[in-house]
């Protein structure tokens, strides 16, 4: 058996509540128009810094983190949750995993979260692109990015996603940064997602 599965099927869990439009949190009233605003990055904000669960980076004031556990997960070491931005401005995720000291196949990874997306009937017309290294180590660690295009049916948008991911051994964690917007991916997610990653810092290094 392939010892990256446990890994790999336990993180693609924990991607679902952050790809999918509604996120983990409970269904939208049908009644209720869906606010396309938190698609929209932050045009100008003061910066403020996120420091728990052994990271920190620096986020618009427009923003309110929510801190939410995995597979019930709810211990005051958050070994497996993530951190999810909310409000007006950047639609950003902060997500890891516990790996049990095994190095994750990222690649692999990335194309499980393909086939997440191209089962998801809330979306379509998707385009998944290759995934890539970095041009930045992120805690000292190689990184590797990707994107997706799609149009969400709910919200009547056209959506771009930037990822991140990366394996942090010393902390025994795979991280992934995610970031939704409407806006176009080369002239506002890639710079935001260069803006969070230059401001990330693991606790231990």
């Amino acid at each position: 058996m392939n010892r990256n599965i446990p890994i790999l099927l336990g993180l693609i869990l924990l991607l679902i509540c952050v790809i999918v439009s509604t996120g983990c949190t409970s269904a939208p009233n049908s009644s209720t128009t869906p606010d396309s605003s938190a698609y929209h990055p932050v045009v100008t904000a003061t910066n403020i810094t996120y420091a728990n669960y052994g990271i920190s980076f620096e986020y618009p004031d427009t923003l309110t983190p929510v801190e939410l556990g995995y597979a019930g997960d709810v211990s005051t070491n958050m070994n497996n949750g993530m951190v999810k931005l909310t409000g007006s401005g950047d639609n950003i995720t902060i997500s890891w995993l516990k790996t049990n000291h095994v190095q994750p196949n990222i690649p692999l990874l990335y194309e499980s979260l393909r086939a997440v997306l191209q089962k998801d009937p809330k979306i379509s017309n998707l385009k998944f692109y290759e995934i890539n290294t970095y041009s930045s180590t992120i805690c000292g660690n190689a990184a590797f990015i990707g994107r997706a295009s799609y149009y969400d049916n709910v919200l009547n948008l056209q959506v771009n996603e930037g990822y991140l991911i990366w394996n942090h051994p010393s902390q025994d964690r795979l991280y992934m940064m995610d970031i939704v917007s409407s806006e176009d991916y080369y002239s506002s997610i890639l710079g935001n997602l260069e803006r969070y990653q230059e401001s990330f810092k693991c606790a231990d290094s």
